[in-house]
């Protein structure tokens, strides 16, 4: 099998999972994952390759970094989306579509939190979202 995340990739993704995130935070997805059908059943496949909860953070965040430093293109991204774990972490194109609104004295968790509570990731939107961004990120490939 070949793997498309090379050495810094890594580095950067399994920094990423040290970044704090509070208990109010994962209580939001867990409010998510109660409300909305779509995330939860992506969630559950997630979930079933041991992944899930705050994977969809770091994909997110690792992926914007990576295109950052030119590591990813446009396709790759599109791909990471995708396929990553079947495709389930259906949070992080719509994370990755917002990421670079993150204000410099933000914290992650902070951007994040502001992500569920000015409604941008909120239940019964996160399939049509989600399909809205995918269709954009493959437009760019």
């Amino acid at each position: 099998k070949q793997y498309r995340i090379n050495f810094i990739q890594v580095y950067i993704h399994e920094n990423l999972h040290r970044l704090y995130l509070s208990k109010s935070l994962i209580d939001k997805l867990d409010e998510l994952y109660e409300n909305d059908s779509f995330y939860r059943k992506n969630e559950d496949v997630a979930q079933k390759h041991g992944e899930g909860k705050n994977e969809a953070f770091i994909v997110a965040a690792e992926t914007y970094i990576s295109r950052k430093l030119g590591l990813k293109t446009d396709r790759e991204v599109y791909q990471e989306f995708d396929e990553y774990v079947e495709g389930s972490l259906v949070l992080s194109p719509i994370i990755y579509q917002y990421i670079s609104n993150k204000k410099g004295k933000d914290s992650f968790n902070d951007f994040l939190l502001n992500l569920f509570e000015k409604k941008y990731i909120k239940a019964g939107s996160v399939e049509k979202q989600y399909n809205e961004i995918m269709r954009k990120l493959k437009n760019n490939t």
